[in-house]
């Protein structure tokens, strides 16, 4: 049984720090839907959007924490939230109190980000295995091995499982059997989670491709040698819109390019690595770095919208709601901006001594990050 933090026990102890660290007070496709977050960024275009849904903008309080054992992100599909675990275990958790409806094991780590689709959960574990599991009773529906995939996270869409290796491969899978449909292999590891757009898959290695998404054939590619060295590559990205593929680079580069010709559209430099993948909402583009900024930019044109100071490295994906901005910092530090402005509303000083560097998740006035525990703050 998994130990449940609750918010009448974590009140009496976060209230005076988070009063001082307040500024102003004031059957699924993974395609995403309203008040869910069914997947790594939001839907299968990684856009960390929700357009529908708000999240706290002020006062901010932790509701839950309930006791995890790794850093997988949590994704939300018909008020159950599903996360990972480094104690071999998937769970299945109520946001309403944190209580645990299920789990799964699945014999090792599992650090990766699920994906719900059809009323099932996919999730892969360290020993290689892309498991597929019933989303309301976590009973096991098929697993499959596949190499080197570990920690990679599955994207999915129209009946498939996208899922990219540490050995230079991605992999699309009947998302009914698990049976393998079509596989490219690129020129090195595709550690991050495909972006599908209009009939295309765009995965980034130390290669840009633009894939056609029901037969595996490269349409384009760009070779991010041309742009620096890519010892580290990236782990930033990719994040599409219907005309535009975005990711940064270790090389404090992010770039965006035209989704149907692969020409590159804008660079925009910032002074230390870009590890945080961006989201995409309304025209605009934001993403962290390791020069410890939260940067809006232009999705259009590159042009910086406005920028924050966090005072760490910015790593995590941010989630987008409707008027707010929210990312954690390698300090611990859990922020809300407005959208528009940058203006910041609120930070929330660390509650379990971990860096927040796993994607955040927001819904129904709530948001959810991982850290080495799974936090519910509205």
């Amino acid at each position: 049984m998994r130990k449940i933090i609750t918010r009448r026990q974590v009140l009496g102890a976060i209230g005076t720090a988070t009063a001082l660290g307040t500024a102003g007070c004031l059957g699924y496709d993974a395609s995403g839907t309203s008040g869910n977050w069914p997947s790594f960024g939001h839907d299968v275009k990684n856009s960390g959007y929700s357009p529908d849904v708000n999240g706290p903008r002020k006062h901010p309080s932790v509701q839950w924490i309930f006791d995890l054992a790794g850093w997988s992100s949590p994704a939300l599909v018909d008020d159950t939230i599903y996360v990972g675990s480094d104690d071999t275990h998937f769970y299945a958790v109520d946001p309403a109190d944190g209580s645990q409806r299920w789990r799964y094991d699945t014999d090792d780590w599992v650090s990766s980000y699920p994906a719900v689709a059809d009323g099932r959960v996919f999730s892969t574990s360290e020993n290689d295995y892309l498991h597929s599991v019933d989303a309301g009773t976590g009973d096991r529906k098929w697993r499959t091995q596949v190499a080197y995939v570990a920690s990679g996270s599955p994207t999915v869409h129209e009946g498939t499982v996208y899922i990219g290796t540490w050995d230079e491969k991605l992999y699309a899978l009947d998302i009914v059997d698990g049976s393998e449909q079509w596989q490219f292999r690129g020129t090195w590891n595709i550690p991050n989670p495909p972006a599908i757009v209009d009939g295309m898959v765009f995965v980034v290695s130390d290669t840009l491709y633009g894939l056609d998404a029901d037969s595996g054939e490269e349409r384009w590619h760009f070779d991010l040698d041309a742009y620096g060295p890519t010892s580290y590559h990236t782990t930033a990205g990719p994040t599409a819109t219907a005309d535009t593929v975005f990711f940064g680079t270790d090389f404090a580069k992010m770039y965006a390019f035209d989704t149907k010709s692969g020409e590159q559209r804008w660079v925009f430099e910032t002074d230390m690595a870009v590890r945080s993948s961006p989201a995409v909402a309304d025209g605009v583009l934001y993403f962290g770095s390791d020069d410890k900024h939260l940067y809006a930019v232009s999705a259009d044109t590159g042009e910086e919208v406005w920028r924050f100071d966090a005072g760490a490295l910015v790593r995590s994906a941010p989630a987008v709601s409707a008027e707010t901005v929210y990312f954690g910092t390698t300090a611990g530090y859990l922020f809300a901006l407005d959208r528009t402005s940058g203006e910041e509303l609120w930070r929330l000083p660390p509650q379990i001594n971990y860096q927040m560097t796993a994607p955040l998740i927001v819904a129904d006035g709530t948001v959810y990050t991982s850290s080495g525990h799974l936090i519910a703050i509205s």
